[in-house]
């Protein structure tokens, strides 16, 4: 039986991380995190923005998911 307990958020925990690595992104999405587009940046918000990234390794694949997004959907 599965329990709906969600007191882990992989996924979010990630993202949490990943902004803070002060990362340059050189690839999609082409915003570049709000400093590409500030209609977009007044639009979403610069916190939307500052998460909307790519797959990379520390945040896992959808298409073949082996860490942050595996365990997520296992919980």
């Amino acid at each position: 039986m599965h329990s709906l307990w969600q007191g882990k958020a992989p996924i979010y925990e990630a993202l949490e991380k990943y902004k803070f690595k002060r990362v340059v992104p050189f690839d999609v999405p082409g915003h570049k995190q709000g400093r590409g587009n500030p209609k977009l940046t007044e639009f979403l918000g610069q916190k939307c923005l500052s998460v909307d990234v790519n797959s990379m390794k520390p945040l896992d694949n959808l298409v073949h998911p082996v860490s942050v997004i595996k365990e997520a959907e296992e919980l």
